[in-house]
């Protein structure tokens, strides 16, 4: 009699969780990479993020990691000022790349990457001195 007690948790569980994730809250996406493309199947609140930006907020230095780029490509990061100026450039390249903050005031920037083929990604930061 003890099992059959057992099962009855296990049952709504599943049920509870194929109503959560059920056919109709997800996708079918295409991604494609350089060594090829992949169809992989998703819920529709999973984004890749492009581009990430950390610590922030920023002091000395900020960490911008792109995996968007093939191997071997280079790429632009401006950040501008929370007055659309341009405070900085420079060249960026596929992984995980460092741009010194130490020199900029202290407030809000955006950081923007530009591919060579002029996809555009933007992230915001926060440098405190």
């Amino acid at each position: 009699m003890k099992h059959k007690y057992l099962l009855l948790p296990l049952i709504l569980l599943f049920s509870i969780s194929y109503a959560i994730a059920s056919p109709r809250d997800t996708l079918i996406e295409k991604a494609n990479f350089p060594s090829g493309s992949y169809e992989y199947q998703g819920f529709k609140s999973l984004t890749v993020k492009p581009l990430q930006v950390w610590p922030n907020p920023a002091q000395d230095w900020v960490r911008i990691s792109v995996n968007t780029f093939k191997p071997g490509d280079v790429g632009e990061c401006v950040l501008y000022n929370s007055n659309g100026v341009v405070a900085k450039r420079q060249t960026i390249s596929n992984g995980t790349n460092e741009l010194n903050t130490a020199n900029l005031q202290t407030g809000m920037y955006f950081v923007q990457i530009i591919s060579r083929n002029k996809d555009v990604s933007t992230d915001r930061i926060i440098v405190r001195h």
